[in-house]
């Protein structure tokens, strides 16, 4: 049965749509190929950033070229679906310059989200399975702007740029798996990311310092705000244990340092190298 949420008809002649078979989990829906996935409690985000949450994202999204100024179709597309978001899952390609390439995942209540009224085609796709596609009117828009939205009402929207179209259409009919990269589920923001693919992208005159990078093979991030503080925990995964005994004598080294430069940074810094991993465990003063 196609879906009427939008007052759209099925065209004539159109056959049934086969049913999708998309993961019940939103994170297997970011493809394999970004190397950075970033998993946000959009609810306890805004309460922490206060009134004026809005204009704060609204910069953090232009900062990480997310959104163009310039396009206000795509500014006003990710005000709809943020402000509707209970939790989102961002996936991207690092680039010098924010990200190249993303795929964004919401959960939280969608009833009302009308892409057509954000610059996305008049009719949907029904793709069975709940699921309705809505491609941009533009044949052609800028590489990091959003060409195609599926959303599965209430509940799921998918926010994607041209180059991962088809990882994600192949998810929703096939079932492909989606990324190694799964944050924590607790927190207010979590990361998860491949280490070497950030600093492939560092100015030049800071991949020699940050070269060690690239000995890491995924490290992970945990960050929850308390009163004045963000509780922060992160974990480096190195291929083997001496390495990451050498990495927790060097990073304990450079927190010692910037405390001493810069008292209250940072307050009960914890280092442990436990086998491969090195666990950082920190508080940081908060900007705002």
């Amino acid at each position: 049965m196609v879906l009427t949420l939008f007052g759209c008809a099925p065209r004539v002649g159109t056959p049934p749509a086969q049913p999708t078979t998309a993961s019940a989990r939103a994170i297997d829906l970011i493809p394999k190929d970004l190397d950075l996935v970033i998993r946000v409690d959009m609810r306890r985000l805004k309460t922490m950033l206060g009134p004026d949450s809005d204009q704060q994202l609204e910069r953090l999204l232009v900062r990480f070229q997310l959104v163009s100024p310039a396009r206000s179709l795509d500014v006003a597309l990710w005000h709809s679906v943020l402000e509707r978001s209970d939790t989102v899952w961002l996936g991207c390609r690092p680039f010098v310059r924010g990200c190249r390439d993303w795929v964004l995942v919401a959960q939280g209540k969608f009833d009302d989200l009308d892409p057509r009224t954000r610059g996305f085609s008049t009719l949907p796709t029904d793709l069975g399975g709940g699921w309705l596609r809505y491609d941009q009117k533009e044949p052609q828009v800028l590489r990091g702007a959003p060409q195609r939205i599926y959303l599965q009402p209430p509940g799921r929207v998918v926010l994607l740029t041209r180059a991962e179209i088809d990882a994600v259409q192949r998810t929703l009919d096939q079932g492909d798996p989606g990324t190694d990269l799964e944050p924590e589920a607790s927190g207010v923001i979590a990361l998860s990311a491949r280490p070497a693919a950030l600093a492939s992208v560092l100015s030049p005159n800071k991949r020699a310092a940050l070269a060690w990078l690239r000995d890491i093979e995924r490290v992970d991030m945990l960050a929850s705000p308390t009163s004045s503080e963000f509780a922060l925990t992160v974990a480096l995964r190195f291929p083997d244990p001496n390495r990451a005994r050498l990495a927790a004598r060097a990073i304990q080294v450079v927190i010692e340092a910037v405390t001493e430069r810069q008292a209250g940074i940072f307050s009960a810094a914890k280092v442990e190298a436990l086998g491969a991993v090195v666990v950082v465990r920190t508080h940081l003063e908060r900007s705002f």
